[in-house]
Protein backbone atom coordinates (compact mmCIF):
# COMPACT_ATOMS: atom_id res chain seq x y z
CA UNK A 1 0.00 0.00 0.00
CA UNK A 2 2.84 2.42 0.85
CA UNK A 3 4.50 1.66 -2.49
CA UNK A 4 1.32 2.43 -4.39
CA UNK A 5 1.00 5.76 -2.56
CA UNK A 6 4.66 6.55 -3.23
CA UNK A 7 4.23 5.78 -6.94
CA UNK A 8 1.08 7.90 -7.12
CA UNK A 9 2.89 10.78 -5.41
CA UNK A 10 5.79 10.53 -7.86
CA UNK A 11 3.36 10.58 -10.77
CA UNK A 12 1.37 13.47 -9.31
CA UNK A 13 4.34 15.81 -8.71
CA UNK A 14 5.04 16.53 -12.42
CA UNK A 15 1.32 17.16 -12.99
CA UNK A 16 1.16 19.57 -10.07
CA UNK A 17 4.30 21.37 -11.24
CA UNK A 18 2.96 21.58 -14.79
CA UNK A 19 -0.19 23.25 -13.48
CA UNK A 20 1.87 25.75 -11.49
CA UNK A 21 3.97 26.50 -14.56
CA UNK A 22 0.88 27.35 -16.57
CA UNK A 23 -0.32 29.73 -13.87
CA UNK A 24 3.11 31.32 -13.68
CA UNK A 25 3.32 31.80 -17.44
CA UNK A 26 -0.18 33.33 -17.47
CA UNK A 27 0.90 35.78 -14.76
CA UNK A 28 4.08 36.56 -16.71
CA UNK A 29 2.05 37.22 -19.85
CA UNK A 30 -0.33 39.51 -17.93
CA UNK A 31 2.64 41.40 -16.47
CA UNK A 32 4.10 41.86 -19.95
CA UNK A 33 0.76 43.02 -21.36
CA UNK A 34 0.17 45.54 -18.56
CA UNK A 35 3.72 46.93 -18.76
CA UNK A 36 3.43 47.39 -22.52
CA UNK A 37 -0.03 48.90 -22.13
CA UNK A 38 1.24 51.37 -19.56
CA UNK A 39 4.16 52.40 -21.76
CA UNK A 40 1.88 52.91 -24.77
CA UNK A 41 -0.87 54.80 -22.96
CA UNK A 42 1.17 57.07 -20.68
CA UNK A 43 1.48 60.73 -21.61
CA UNK A 44 5.11 61.43 -22.44
CA UNK A 45 7.41 64.35 -21.86
CA UNK A 46 7.23 65.20 -25.55
CA UNK A 47 3.42 65.02 -25.54
CA UNK A 48 3.52 67.85 -23.01
CA UNK A 49 6.40 69.77 -24.60
CA UNK A 50 4.62 69.75 -27.97
CA UNK A 51 1.50 71.42 -26.58
CA UNK A 52 0.97 74.91 -27.96
CA UNK A 53 -1.15 77.72 -26.66
CA UNK A 54 -4.05 77.72 -29.10
CA UNK A 55 -7.84 77.30 -28.94
CA UNK A 56 -7.47 73.48 -28.88
CA UNK A 57 -5.15 73.43 -25.88
CA UNK A 58 -7.82 72.79 -23.22
CA UNK A 59 -9.05 69.73 -25.15
CA UNK A 60 -5.49 68.46 -25.58
CA UNK A 61 -4.81 68.84 -21.85
CA UNK A 62 -8.04 66.96 -21.05
CA UNK A 63 -7.12 64.18 -23.49
CA UNK A 64 -3.69 63.84 -21.91
CA UNK A 65 -5.21 63.72 -18.41
CA UNK A 66 -7.50 60.89 -19.61
CA UNK A 67 -4.44 59.04 -20.90
CA UNK A 68 -2.85 59.40 -17.47
CA UNK A 69 -6.00 57.95 -15.85
CA UNK A 70 -5.87 54.95 -18.20
CA UNK A 71 -2.20 54.45 -17.37
CA UNK A 72 -3.00 54.72 -13.68
CA UNK A 73 -5.51 51.87 -14.00
CA UNK A 74 -2.87 49.69 -15.64
CA UNK A 75 -0.46 50.39 -12.78
CA UNK A 76 -3.15 49.48 -10.25
CA UNK A 77 -3.75 46.19 -12.08
CA UNK A 78 -0.01 45.55 -12.18
CA UNK A 79 0.23 46.23 -8.45
CA UNK A 80 -2.46 43.63 -7.78
CA UNK A 81 -0.80 41.14 -10.11
CA UNK A 82 2.59 41.69 -8.47
CA UNK A 83 1.20 40.15 -5.28
CA UNK A 84 0.83 36.83 -7.17
CA UNK A 85 4.40 36.79 -8.49
CA UNK A 86 6.64 34.31 -6.69
CA UNK A 87 10.00 35.07 -8.34
CA UNK A 88 11.68 37.61 -6.05
CA UNK A 89 13.79 39.24 -8.78
CA UNK A 90 10.77 39.68 -11.01
CA UNK A 91 8.69 40.97 -8.11
CA UNK A 92 11.37 43.54 -7.22
CA UNK A 93 11.67 44.71 -10.83
CA UNK A 94 7.89 45.04 -11.16
CA UNK A 95 7.84 47.07 -7.93
CA UNK A 96 10.57 49.33 -9.33
CA UNK A 97 8.59 49.79 -12.56
CA UNK A 98 5.45 50.63 -10.57
CA UNK A 99 7.32 53.19 -8.45
CA UNK A 100 8.76 54.87 -11.55
CA UNK A 101 5.32 54.85 -13.16
CA UNK A 102 3.75 56.52 -10.15
CA UNK A 103 6.43 59.22 -10.14
CA UNK A 104 5.76 59.82 -13.85
CA UNK A 105 2.04 60.05 -13.13
CA UNK A 106 2.53 62.64 -10.40
CA UNK A 107 4.76 64.87 -12.51
CA UNK A 108 2.58 64.55 -15.60
CA UNK A 109 -0.56 65.39 -13.65
CA UNK A 110 1.20 68.34 -11.99
CA UNK A 111 2.33 69.82 -15.31
CA UNK A 112 -1.02 69.28 -17.02
CA UNK A 113 -2.93 70.68 -14.02
CA UNK A 114 -0.68 73.75 -14.00
CA UNK A 115 -1.46 74.36 -17.67
CA UNK A 116 -5.18 73.79 -17.06
CA UNK A 117 -5.17 76.24 -14.14
CA UNK A 118 -3.42 78.85 -16.28
CA UNK A 119 -6.05 78.37 -18.98
CA UNK A 120 -8.86 78.69 -16.42
CA UNK A 121 -7.29 81.82 -14.92
CA UNK A 122 -6.86 83.39 -18.35
CA UNK A 123 -10.46 82.63 -19.35
CA UNK A 124 -11.73 84.31 -16.16
CA UNK A 125 -9.31 87.23 -16.49
CA UNK A 126 -8.95 88.00 -20.19
CA UNK A 127 -6.76 91.04 -19.51
CA UNK A 128 -4.20 89.01 -17.53
CA UNK A 129 -0.90 88.22 -19.19
CA UNK A 130 -0.55 84.46 -18.93
CA UNK A 131 2.28 82.98 -20.97
CA UNK A 132 1.43 79.29 -21.21
CA UNK A 133 3.99 78.62 -23.94
CA UNK A 134 6.71 79.93 -21.63
CA UNK A 135 5.59 77.51 -18.92
CA UNK A 136 5.61 74.59 -21.38
CA UNK A 137 9.07 75.49 -22.67
CA UNK A 138 10.43 75.59 -19.12
CA UNK A 139 9.13 72.19 -18.00
CA UNK A 140 12.18 70.47 -16.49
CA UNK A 141 13.70 67.31 -17.93
CA UNK A 142 13.00 65.22 -14.82
CA UNK A 143 9.96 63.70 -16.54
CA UNK A 144 12.16 62.72 -19.48
CA UNK A 145 14.62 61.13 -17.04
CA UNK A 146 11.79 59.12 -15.48
CA UNK A 147 10.70 57.97 -18.93
CA UNK A 148 14.23 56.78 -19.67
CA UNK A 149 14.45 54.94 -16.33
CA UNK A 150 11.03 53.43 -16.94
CA UNK A 151 12.16 52.21 -20.37
CA UNK A 152 15.23 50.62 -18.79
CA UNK A 153 13.02 48.90 -16.20
CA UNK A 154 10.82 47.62 -19.04
CA UNK A 155 13.85 46.12 -20.76
CA UNK A 156 14.97 44.43 -17.53
CA UNK A 157 11.46 43.06 -17.02
CA UNK A 158 11.40 41.73 -20.57
CA UNK A 159 14.72 39.98 -20.01
CA UNK A 160 13.50 38.40 -16.77
CA UNK A 161 10.27 37.26 -18.42
CA UNK A 162 12.14 35.87 -21.45
CA UNK A 163 14.34 33.71 -19.19
CA UNK A 164 11.30 31.85 -17.90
Amino acid sequence: MKRILAILMLLAIPLILAGCGKKSSAIDQNVKTLVEGFQQSMTTYFDIKNLQDNPLLMGQVSDNLKKVENSKKKLEQLTGLNESVTDEKLKAEISNFIDLGREREKLTIKYLDDIRRDLDFRSKNPDAAVNINNYIVNIPNNLLDLEYRSEQATKRLSLLLAKK
